[in-house]
């Protein structure tokens, strides 16, 4: 799982991204809510929040433009 590392005033953006992503997943027969993926939050950087995510959110993440680099 990659660390990625952006800008603490987009935390809400961040978030926002994972729902978005989330929903995007498919569903499994019979599933209810989300799928279970592991964001793992690590201890902030200077003003950076730092997160290790699933491929497939960074790949999502990189798509919809938001801005962040590997840590």
């Amino acid at each position: 799982m990659p660390i990625i590392r952006f800008d603490h005033s987009l935390k809400s953006k961040f978030f926002e991204a994972e729902g978005r992503w989330q929903r995007s997943l498919p569903k499994a027969p019979g599933q209810i809510g989300e799928t279970i993926v592991s964001t793992v939050e690590h201890p902030p950087v200077g003003t950076s929040m730092v997160f290790e995510v699933d491929q497939r959110f960074a790949d999502f993440l990189s798509t919809d433009g938001f801005p962040f680099e590997g840590a």
